[in-house]
């Protein structure tokens, strides 16, 4: 259903067929999804009269038009998941026998039915992840979200996704209008109603939206669109993504990939990114609980017999994973234009649960002391303290130091603490893999620290990792006296750096802290379980060192 797709063995094969009626990708089995009328697609007159040169049965024309019943299971089970396989001397009709001249193609090449064309946009759009977002204006289902979970609302249609286990929601667009602005209110409507109601039944909303279709050209309209909602729209590098659907489905089909879901993340790769104005960013309702995978990032690779490994470095490999599992590092955002990254310093350049426990425990045993009850005593006053600031603000969390703020410690003897009592080198060293990671990074970026913590410790800490060089703008807790989630230290940090927090990303171990107020500015955000996943950042960035 996508325009003749030509995928050649050879990529020294380009004939103009090829080039002018599709796309060619090369390093694979060369394989044909059945065509529609390009003229439609890509306005393009020769791949036009190649299409009209195909003869293509009624009976064949007939096998798109029922998309939807086709898509309730058009994939059951495992292998079979696949679309029908034909080679070039079974398709019905003889179809390619009398079709092979005018496309070149050899006996016995395979040829796949990749089912309906909103089947084929899903797979494209990699809307087979939970949380993920497709736009498929002009189509009676505009927006759809891929939901791990079952859920039903007036004007919105529910059905089985192609990814097993998961549910695609559409929103319904009864008129997709003609002016841009009746798209651009469509698109608004659509995008509420949906966010809304995965809010209200606990979904996960990925804070992007991918494109597809004739609307992909227009870019003055993506960008209304961007700016309407507050969210990215991205269109993929090829940006009719029915056309990567087909070649997801034959490549899973040729045993390339041990599921149509890793194929069609393999494959996907944003083209395009179009970000909202920093004034028309909004904070989605659930925002702070948004996972969004790795696969944002758009990785670059070839595929090919070292595909499943390169799936492997990146965490895909496992056959039994489901799209509906967390990935690390998680990425809230990535601006297109991204020309700094904030780190946080405690729990993200290091691991190290003892270090992570004495910087807390420090200042509450001095706290003790000062109060003249047990540091047992001390600990439940802070602990209980936190538990009761989570259940009023509906789970977010507290520093430190706000909320011995609470129990009368000012900020500034707070500080005064943590430079007495805080000794890095201690607890750490040297990280090779660290220091690797961050050299690799500012080849392309600045590179700074916000932290909670005072300057001396925290430029301690460096030293101790061996990093300390690295880093062009450090922001403590004594630079402001305000400490994360303020947004004044990340403001802080973008003014010394220079840069536009629009063209930031802050990397982090707590979304409350170091994602949700970066994200707020405008910045990118990426959340990480430790310094293991910083550790990945130039290859899910596609930094080459």
């Amino acid at each position: 259903p996508s325009g003749a797709t030509l995928l050649w063995r050879d990529g020294a094969k380009n004939c103009s067929q090829a080039q002018d009626a599709s796309c060619v990708i090369v390093g694979l089995d060369p394989t044909i999804c059945s065509p529609k009328d390009s003229r439609v697609k890509h306005g393009n007159d020769e791949a036009a009269d190649l299409f009209e040169k195909l003869d293509i049965p009624d009976a064949q024309k007939k096998i798109y038009q029922p998309r939807l019943a086709a898509f309730a299971r058009l994939f059951p089970d495992e292998l079979e998941q696949s679309p029908r396989l034909y080679t070039s001397t079974q398709w019905l009709c003889d179809y390619i026998e009398k079709n092979s001249a005018a496309l070149g193609l050899a006996q016995n090449t395979p040829v796949f039915d990749a089912g309906p064309d909103f089947i084929a946009t899903l797979v494209g759009t990699a809307t087979l992840q939970a949380g993920r977002l497709c736009d498929r204006a002009g189509s009676s289902e505009g927006l759809n979200l891929c939901s791990p979970k079952f859920f039903e609302q007036e004007g919105l249609r529910t059905m089985p996704s192609p990814a097993r286990g998961l549910w695609n929601i559409s929103y319904l667009i009864e008129d997709p209008g003609s002016s841009r602005q009746e798209k651009v209110d469509n698109f608004q409507k659509a995008y509420k109603t949906l966010t809304q109601a995965a809010a209200a039944n606990g979904v996960e909303v990925a804070g992007q939206v991918m494109v597809t279709g004739g609307q992909a050209q227009d870019q003055d309209l993506l960008q209304k669109k961007a700016d309407s909602v507050g969210a990215r729209v991205a269109v993929a590098q090829i940006a009719d993504a029915e056309l990567l659907g087909c070649a997801a489905a034959a490549f899973f089909r040729l045993g390339k990939f041990s599921s149509l879901e890793q194929a069609s993340r393999a494959l996907f790769r944003i083209g395009k990114v179009f970000e909202p104005s920093c004034h028309c960013r909004v904070r989605p309702d659930n925002l702070s609980e948004q996972k969004i995978p790795a696969y944002v990032a758009s990785l670059h690779f070839d595929i090919g017999s070292d595909s499943t490994a390169l799936l492997a470095e990146r965490g895909q490999s496992s056959a039994g994973m489901t799209a509906s599992q967390e990935m690390f590092p998680r990425f809230y955002s990535v601006p297109q234009d991204l020309r700094a990254i904030i780190f946080d310093i405690d729990s993200t350049l290091y691991t190290n649960a003892a270090y992570a426990f004495e910087q807390v425990d420090c200042q509450v045993r001095r706290f003790a002391s000062l109060r003249g009850i047990t540091n047992e005593e001390a600990r439940k006053m802070v602990a209980d303290y936190r538990k009761k600031y989570a259940r009023q603000t509906g789970g977010k969390k507290i520093s430190l130091s706000n909320t011995l703020l609470q129990f009368g410690i000012s900020i500034e003897q707070s500080v005064q603490w943590r430079r007495e009592l805080i000794e890095p080198a201690d607890f750490l060293g040297p990280d090779q893999e660290l220091r690797a990671a961050l050299l690799t990074l500012k080849g392309r970026f600045k590179l700074l620290c916000v932290t909670n913590n005072p300057i001396l410790p925290a430029q301690k800490t460096l030293q101790a990792l061996g990093v300390e060089d690295l880093i062009e703008v450090l922001v403590g807790l004594d630079s402001c006296n305000l400490s994360k989630p303020a947004k004044e230290p990340f403001e802080l940090a973008a003014q010394k750096a220079g840069v536009d927090p629009c063209q930031m990303i802050s990397v982090g171990d707590r979304y409350d802290l170091d994602i949700a107020p970066a994200l707020e500015l405008g910045m990118g955000g990426v959340l990480v379980r430790g310094v293991s996943d910083v550790y990945k950042l130039p290859q899910v960035l596609d930094i080459n060192a």
